[in-house]
């Protein structure tokens, strides 16, 4: 809620420094409708600032000490700290176009060792094990990688630190590797920056409550100033928006990017590390949504419960613990694929778990209560229906149905019985050796009970009603 009274607040103000009012402390401001930077995620539009466009990027960085580059449009910026810094700069194909070192310890790293035109992969490895050799990483050191990804097919955020971790892996280190979104370094009270020789206004703007309190603050970060003559919406400042960055009172930083006036991808960072990643198509609608989490995240639920997960080096999860103060709990393991494998958990005593196949659809799933009872589903390939299906009750009862791949049941066995059913309709009864019975149409055909069959139709009419609850 908070955020969505934020975009309504930032669409009010920036129209109105649109008209000519100023907004706390900018001589001019924008116009802007949507919930940019909320997890709403609906269209968007916005005028903006020059800089890195998506899909065609504009070279020019500033903030973090971060150079310029004045080379060729990068589709991804990644900022990197071991103990040299610097940055790479990867094309669409996730080439390395250009490196620039940013202390005098990736100047002395890169002054023997140039991976430009190498893959990220490979360029990266390089980099690593030249920080190794060089006596800059070690076992337990720590690497940060702040990323930019200015065009949303070029990467994924989990191949951020694929080489990374494999790094350790082949060299049997133990690194804390962090990554996180790249944002600009703003000092608190600024109100412009400069950025590819343009200056852009900075707005703070009140986040309020449902009671139209103020309750935090969110930072708009570069929007481009509107003389005072332009009155209302100008289209032609609306496409020129590249990039919007907020951050909100709960420290979420928000970053989306624009084409043509409407937002192409977002990523929303918690302070928690994880990531939601929203892409849009050229009307600034959703068609994906994505929620990323770190390495070994740990989350706090409101339930009062703490839910734990590993990932593989893909950034896919891996397992998934969830604990409740009294002791219930449910694990989840999944395949690399992103596929579930299986799920066990324990609620209130009772135990229950589910396995699938490689595909993800469901195989089996059995349970047992703290009352004695269990039971065991076994599902058809498709996982849509069950083929096999057996509950035991806590007095001693049980139940056994198979099913014709369908839903129809085939078999039904209990303590009392078993009837067999046909696709046609037509079913069989029997019991203990003792009895066999055969139906068809809803009436009972033959009758056999210790030996002796029954076939006149009149005796088998009132005794399918007598015996079996059939009508005459």
């Amino acid at each position: 809620m908070k955020r969505l009274f934020a975009a309504f607040l930032a669409v009010l103000m920036l129209t109105l420094c649109a008209c000519g009012g100023a907004a706390n402390g900018s001589s001019g401001g924008t116009g802007n409708s949507g919930n940019i930077g909320s997890n709403s995620g609906s269209s968007n539009n916005m005028p903006g600032m020059p800089g890195n466009t998506p899909g065609n990027p504009k070279p020019g960085q500033s903030g973090n000490g971060l150079p310029a580059y004045t080379g060729p449009g990068y589709a991804v910026m990644l900022k990197v700290t071991i103990n040299p810094e610097f940055t790479m700069y990867l094309d669409e194909a996730q080439k390395i176009i250009h490196t620039e070192a940013v202390n005098e310890d990736a100047e002395t790293l890169f002054s023997e060792l140039d991976v430009t035109g190498q893959s990220y992969a490979d360029g990266m490895t390089a980099v690593l094990n030249g920080a190794c050799d060089q006596g800059y990483l070690k076992d337990g050191g720590k690497i940060t990688i702040e990323y930019e990804i200015a065009d949303p097919n070029a990467m994924e955020i989990a191949a951020i630190s694929t080489p990374v971790v494999q790094f350790q892996q082949d060299k049997e280190m133990e690194l804390e590797v962090s990554t996180g979104l790249y944002t600009e370094e703003i000092a608190e009270g600024q109100k412009t920056a400069v950025v590819n020789g343009q200056t852009l206004f900075i707005h703070r703007l009140p986040i309020l409550d449902s009671d139209n309190k103020t309750v935090g603050e969110s930072t708009v970060y570069f929007t481009i100033e509107i003389p005072a003559n332009v009155i209302g919406y100008n289209k032609e400042r609306m496409k020129a928006c590249v990039k919007w960055i907020s951050q909100y009172d709960d420290g979420t930083v928000s970053v989306s990017y624009f084409e043509n006036g409407f937002v192409t991808h977002r990523y929303d960072m918690e302070p928690d590390g994880v990531i939601y990643q929203v892409t849009c198509d050229k009307n600034g609608e959703i068609v994906s949504e994505k929620t990323i989490y770190p390495e070994n995240y740990t989350r706090q639920n409101e339930d009062g419960s703490t839910t734990t997960m590993t990932f593989y080096p893909s950034g896919v999860m891996k397992t998934a613990d969830t604990t409740w103060p009294n002791g219930d709990y449910q694990h989840e393991e999944f395949s690399e694929n992103g596929n579930i494998k299986c799920m066990h958990w324990q609620t209130g005593g009772n135990y229950g778990e589910t396995t699938f196949r490689e595909d993800g659809t469901q195989s089996k799933h059995v349970y047992r209560n703290a009352d004695g009872s269990y039971g065991e589903y076994t599902y058809f390939e498709d996982g849509s229906s069950f083929s096999r299906m057996e509950q035991h009750e806590a007095n001693g009862n049980y139940y056994v149905d198979t099913y014709y791949p369908g839903g129809q049941v085939e078999t039904s066995t209990s303590n009392y019985g078993t009837f067999h059913y046909n696709p046609d309709g037509s079913y069989s009864y029997y019991n203990d050796g003792s009895m066999e019975a055969h139906f068809s149409g809803g009436k009972l055909t033959s009758l056999t009970i210790d030996g002796t069959a029954y076939t006149d139709p009149v005796q088998l009419a009132a005794l399918g009603a007598s015996l079996f609850g059939l009508g005459q």
